[in-house]
């Protein structure tokens, strides 16, 4: 797992099968603000960074002035934060600050005013559009979450993607989150329109906030695969959905359109229109079923601002790798790195794909941090490790 920035990168594409003949690429979907075509991507921006552990409970708010929470993998994006009276980047860029933080789980103000001096990132348009992303259709921002305006540095986008039968999935993780997220959702054909109520019913159903307050829903779908009707959600969200009804993402993924049509999944497609779509610098790339850690955001986001060696030092592009676990399901989710060691030696959690792909997973002296003891609530870096990266 790792934090990235969010600029979009090239995109790799998965290759799909598609059936029927091939429909026009004219999009029949009202209201929207702006159709552009967006094949060429946007080269990356800026640093990414890495966290730590990746496991989770509820916990309050991670907006500014408030506690946050964190997640299993991630990359966040850079906005610029109107912030009167700060110093100039040139006085402070390169310095370690004492900055004194109370609360560790908390974002102060002057937390807040050295992460916009140290980031220097552009605030990200909030607008709903068409895009054509090579052979995809993207309605971006399809429905908006009510947060508002979000300000680069100030928080994390924990960016994901499914197609609409895991959306159950996405009540337990705004909940450990707790702060904006990306979710790109697969909808070829005939899946557009349980896609849709899924939405509905999670905004209007689940008796909670959290949804309408953080998740932004993107839908994407094949030129080939092009849903019959396209409904706006300026106007169907103007109908409150019959929460009588079972949930719509409550189905056998069997019965979709996309398995009925043989359509393999477009993962990286999916990931990376998430990614794009994020309005922070950081964002934390994750699948939907992972549970995020308690209060990773002000943790990390107030590292980030203390800019402490090896991070004022660093030139390069950043990668913050996490450590993610599988947990018994009989069991609690362990809300500290001491929980999860006890969990770990009675064996009721075990690294990710321990069983299936043990070496997939593995980051640099990832057993060493394991064994060691939790030592203080800061979270700090454990290890530096340099990679070449060649462009293809």
């Amino acid at each position: 797992m790792h934090l990235s920035v969010n600029t979009a990168p090239g995109v790799e594409w998965i290759p799909i099968t598609v059936d029927g003949s091939e429909r026009s690429a004219e999009l029949r979907y009202l209201g929207r603000e702006d159709v552009r075509n967006d094949t060429e991507m946007r080269s990356i921006e800026s640093s990414v960074r890495n966290l730590e552990e990746s496991t989770s409970q509820k916990t309050t708010s991670t907006m500014p002035t408030t506690n946050k929470t964190a997640s299993s993998t991630a990359s966040m994006v850079d906005i610029e934060k109107k912030i009167s009276a700060v110093p100039s980047d040139a006085d402070i860029t390169n310095e370690t600050l004492d900055l004194d933080v109370v609360d560790e789980n908390a974002l102060s103000e002057a937390t807040l005013t050295r992460l916009k001096c140290l980031l220097t990132c552009t605030d990200k348009d909030f607008a709903s559009q068409t895009v054509q992303r090579g052979e995809f259709w993207v309605l971006k921002n399809y429905v908006r979450a009510d947060h508002g305006t979000i300000q680069c540095h100030e928080t994390i986008t924990y960016t994901t993607h499914a197609g609409f039968e895991f959306l159950d999935n996405v009540l337990p993780l705004v909940e450990r989150w707790m702060a904006p997220v990306s979710l790109a959702i697969h909808a070829p054909g005939a899946d557009m329109a349980p896609t849709v109520d899924s939405i509905r019913y999670l905004r209007d159903c689940t008796g909670n906030e959290l949804i309408r307050q953080y998740v932004t829903f993107h839908i994407f779908f094949p030129n080939k695969h092009i849903p019959s009707k396209i409904q706006d959600p300026e106007k169907f969200l103007l109908t409150p959905y019959n929460c009588t009804l079972k949930p719509p993402y409550d189905v056998n993924s069997s019965t979709t359109y996309m398995k009925e049509k043989s359509l393999l999944y477009p993962v990286n497609v999916a990931r990376n229109i998430a990614r794009d779509a994020a309005v922070t610098h950081f964002i934390l790339p994750s699948d939907i079923e992972l549970y995020p850690s308690p209060n990773l955001i002000p943790r990390f986001l107030n590292m980030i601002a203390r800019n402490a060696k090896p991070l004022n030092t660093s030139t390069k592009p950043r990668v913050f790798p996490i450590s993610i676990f599988e947990v018994d399901a009989k069991v609690q989710v362990p809300s500290t790195k001491t929980e999860l060691q006890r969990m770990l030696a009675n064996k009721t959690a075990i690294p990710f794909h321990k069983f299936v792909c043990p070496n997939c997973h593995n980051i640099p002296q990832g057993l060493q941090w394991m064994t060691a003891p939790e030592t203080s609530r800061t979270l700090h870096l454990y290890c530096i490790k340099l990679v070449e990266h060649n462009d293809r």
